[in-house]
């Protein structure tokens, strides 16, 4: 195993590998050389190339045991940094179900990207009861059940996701689409405010909540008030 003295020498051992451009030969040396929990206190110096380095790192040899200390960066006031950390996340989470369920996924999100939702949803369920644990494939099937609009069954398989990852902040998110989908507002604000605490930047996040919060302030107005705004 490669020991450092320093966060930035870190930097320098990895740095002739990260320039060969080779990542099975990186994947590799990291496996031997650096255990996953070095890499994991590494993302919290205050080095931030090191942390840049250690999530890269992680993003090719990180597991499920990995996600939380990753998911804490998605609060970084670094975009750069929040972005390498949505990207870890997502490259474990895709793979955390072992070489023939992650080749499944991927057959599942192409069948997904050419809109055979139903193909996909009846090889997701395949996945799902040979790889139980496999939490993705639940959010995979979620968001085939969001797009056929059966908005309970994606509410229940992203609710399966969380019980196996709950920093996958892309299924609390899921969980507000759902609510707002079905026109209750309330409770979309809620799973948006929760998926605010993990990841406050996640994408159209902000303007989601300033919408609902919109929506909600109106619904709650006398209606002789909203009746005095149209005419």
């Amino acid at each position: 195993m490669a020991t450092y003295s320093s966060d930035q020498q870190f930097v320098e051992l990895m740095r002739p590998i990260l320039e060969t451009g080779d990542f099975e030969l990186l994947a590799r040396h990291i496996r031997r050389e650096w255990p996953n929990s070095a890499l994991r206190e590494l993302l919290f110096c205050e080095n931030e190339d090191a942390v840049k380095v250690a999530l890269f790192c992680l993003s090719l040899t990180g597991t499920m045991e990995d996600c939380p200390a990753i998911a804490c960066l998605l609060r970084h006031n670094d975009r750069f940094i929040v972005n390498l950390a949505e990207n870890t996340l997502w490259s474990i989470w895709f793979r955390a179900g072992g070489d023939q369920a992650n080749c499944g996924l991927r057959q599942a999100v192409r069948m997904m990207g050419e809109t055979r939702l139903e193909e996909a949803r009846v090889l997701l369920s395949r996945l799902i009861h040979r790889y139980p644990d496999f939490a993705e494939a639940y959010n995979q099937r979620a968001i085939v059940h969001f797009l056929q609009g059966n908005y309970s069954k994606a509410r229940r398989d992203l609710l399966e996701v969380l019980r196996r990852n709950p920093v996958h902040y892309a299924a609390l998110a899921g969980l507000g689409h759902c609510y707002a989908a079905s026109g209750r507002w309330e409770k979309a604000l809620a799973w948006y405010e929760r998926t605010a605490r993990v990841h406050p930047g996640a994408e159209g996040l902000r303007e989601a909540i300033s919408e609902l919060n919109r929506l909600i302030a109106e619904s709650r107005r006398p209606d002789c008030d909203r009746q005095s705004q149209v005419l």
